[in-house]
């Protein structure tokens, strides 16, 4: 059983998928955004000064 494809069910057809990768495309894109502020984020907390040093002769101060 084989099913008549109309132009216009071809059309429909692409303008939906056309849409579909539109979307994918801005998801990607959104992705990889917050994927370099979570790198960022995570290079400057890494390049961040420790002081456990100070904390800890507060505590003994005490």
């Amino acid at each position: 059983m084989f099913l008549k494809v109309t132009p216009l069910q071809t059309e429909k057809h692409n303008a939906i998928l056309a849409k579909l990768k539109s979307e994918v495309v801005q998801a990607h894109d959104e992705v990889l955004k917050l994927k370099g502020a979570v790198l960022k984020g995570s290079r400057k907390f890494s390049k961040r000064k420790q002081y456990g040093d100070v904390k800890m002769q507060d505590e003994t101060a005490s």
